[in-house]
């Protein structure tokens, strides 16, 4: 099956002419290990249900944004689209939940992500309403119920905005910047 990989053929969201590595450097930054993510195609691919599709989660990382253009962080995206896309546009920390039905619902946190600084990200998702929180503000919860589409990978780094962009990544290129402490658990009872 296609589920494994979200750059099918090696064309499909991948730049049409690789001069780079494919993975992201491990660097130090401000005094702490982290992933180097260069903006134009280095990613890491987390396997199968890393973000379950039928159960509650949490998504935990910090950032440091390197480019102020759109871009997507995080999607839990195969060779078919899953439940769930983190992207920064215009500063802020947005997304796409896209449920059993096909229904694409968009996450606006409202919250700032500062370019050229770390910012602490958690997303939690409790089967009725997602919630962000940025270095400890926290959004309203944002409704969005039932189990994501399809079963599929978690891709950190981002995706290609070619011309026919998939709607699930939108606008949004690949992530430029760093990124360290990333967990996936479940999220803990209230």
């Amino acid at each position: 099956s296609g589920a494994g990989t979200p750059f099918r053929g090696g064309i499909r969201n991948y730049p049409d002419k690789e001069t780079h590595k494919s993975n992201p450097k491990w660097v130090v930054e401000d005094g702490s290990q982290c992933l180097e993510f260069d903006g134009v195609g280095t990613h890491v691919i987390l396997g199968n249900e890393t973000i379950p599709r039928r159960g509650p989660y949490r998504v935990s990382f910090s950032i440091k944004p390197m480019s102020d253009k759109d871009q997507t962080v995080l999607a839990h995206y195969g060779h078919y689209i899953g439940s769930l896309a983190l992207n920064l546009n215009d500063g802020k920390l947005t997304g796409v939940r896209t449920n059993r039905k096909m229904e694409r619902i968009p996450l606006d946190s409202g919250l700032k992500v500062k370019t050229g600084e770390w910012s602490d990200v958690t997303v939690d998702y409790n089967l009725s309403n997602l919630t962000f929180t940025v270095n400890g503000v926290k959004s309203a919860p944002i409704p969005c119920e039932g189990p994501g589409l399809y079963v599929g990978v978690t891709t950190v780094g981002g995706f290609g905005a070619k011309p026919k962009a998939n709607e699930f990544v939108g606008r949004n290129g690949w992530f430029k910047g760093y990124l360290k402490n990333l967990r996936v658990s479940q999220l803990p009872k209230e």
